[in-house]
């Protein structure tokens, strides 16, 4: 008799067991991760309150004097010209506040032409943009304003801005231009004013090299107006300022609600799966 070879029954993986989704782990699930993104966006989301702090454009964006066209300016109003910045005011009369749209170029203002020395150093500025050229002269001085309007009330405020000292170069102010420089930035919102540090006894000619600054204020109402007075000491000294910022870091309480109503979820989800769970074999 043949015997009919024994063919081994083969074993097939087992199938993951699906878990069914029940109606918390649908709502649970979602909750937490919709939580997570709006506080993650949030933490990486805060704006910057000033408007226009590239300094950008210029209206208008340059001033043609005998053929020549300068795009470097003056703010306020000189000539036939009124210079402005969108969000922007300054003084004009006698305060010599200028816009540079490139550290190399030459402004062109009420007294004619305004350059800055070791222009070459300037360039490249800290934050891509125009930067603010302000004499520091106590007879030339002006602050430079914007009035902001999203502000949260009793709410810390950091503010961050570049700044340098330079001095007007010799060949624009009729080589009276020697002796040490220095000066500072007095800035305030709304309230009490802060300065930057005091750079003291700079040598003639030459630039400090762009600094990092930051403040903190407390604004106490909704609108509150920006200020930035250039002061400074020697004949004449050129305070810059380039790439301001003010951000205020707003709680989301609604994000953390919403985080603690899924963590519930999963937490009751977790108690749930434990009590169903078959006892162990016993041994």
């Amino acid at each position: 008799m043949t015997r009919t070879p024994h063919i081994s029954k083969m074993t097939l993986p087992r199938r993951a067991k699906l878990r069914r989704l029940t109606p918390a782990r649908a709502v649970a699930v979602p909750l937490l991760a919709a939580s997570l993104a709006a506080i993650g966006g949030s933490a990486n989301a805060s704006p910057n309150l000033i408007q226009d702090p590239g300094f950008t454009p210029l209206s208008p964006s340059s001033v043609t004097v005998s053929s020549t066209v300068y795009t470097s300016l003056e703010l306020g109003t000189w000539g036939s010209n009124t210079v402005t910045v969108p969000s922007w005011s300054s003084p004009g009369g006698n305060a010599l506040n200028f816009v540079f749209l490139t550290s190399g170029a030459t402004a062109y203002g009420n007294a004619g032409l305004f350059g800055l020395a070791q222009p070459s150093l300037i360039a490249p500025t800290p934050v891509a943009g125009n930067f603010v050229a302000a004499d520091g002269s106590t007879s030339y001085s002006g602050a430079i304003t914007q009035t902001l309007t999203d502000l949260t009330p009793n709410k810390a405020a950091a503010l961050t801005f570049y700044w340098g000292v330079v001095q007007q170069s010799t060949a624009t102010c009729g080589g009276n231009c020697t002796g040490t420089v220095g000066g500072q930035w007095q800035v305030s919102l709304g309230g009490p004013s802060q300065d930057t540090t005091l750079i003291s006894n700079q040598a003639t000619q030459t630039f400090s090299g762009w600094m990092e600054s930051t403040m903190t204020f407390v604004p106490t109402s909704a609108t509150e107006t920006l200020q930035f007075l250039a002061v400074g000491s020697g004949a004449p000294s050129i305070l810059l300022l380039n790439g301001d910022s003010l951000t205020q870091s707003i709680s989301e309480p609604a994000s953390w609600a919403i985080t603690l109503a899924g963590l519930v979820g999963l937490g009751v989800l977790s108690r749930r799966r434990q009590r169903s769970a078959p006892p162990p074999a016993a041994a």
